[in-house]
């Protein structure tokens, strides 16, 4: 009775996971397709945004500091890095890093 009970469930098993893979194919189908359409929505809305330019372009002070100064002030004041994790970073010597910070310290007062 026991092997009558065993072939009865994996029969049922096997026809529920066809059943299943059927399903997801047909699911398959209608999301991609949906996925497409989003996506050609989103393709269009840039289209529309670039050709109105309403982006905003990024302006910085830096005031006469180099870019390597600048990105020491945002890695040490910013984001507390150590002085080795800034040179590492910057893939300088922490000393460096430091005269590079000091330096640009300087620029800012």
């Amino acid at each position: 009775m026991n092997d009558k009970i065993k072939d009865l469930l994996s029969t049922a098993y096997k026809t529920d996971s066809i059943e299943k893979n059927k399903w997801r194919i047909e699911n398959r189908e209608q999301l991609r397709e949906q996925r497409k359409k989003e996506l050609k929505e989103l393709m269009e809305k840039d289209k529309t945004m670039s050709n109105n330019k309403q982006s905003s372009e990024l302006k910085l002070d830096l005031r006469g500091m180099t870019a390597r100064q600048y990105a020491m002030l945002i890695l040490r004041d910013d984001l507390k890095y150590s002085w080795q994790r800034c040179g590492n970073k910057m893939e300088i010597t922490r000393y460096a890093a430091r005269e590079l910070y000091k330096r640009a310290k300087d620029k800012c007062e």
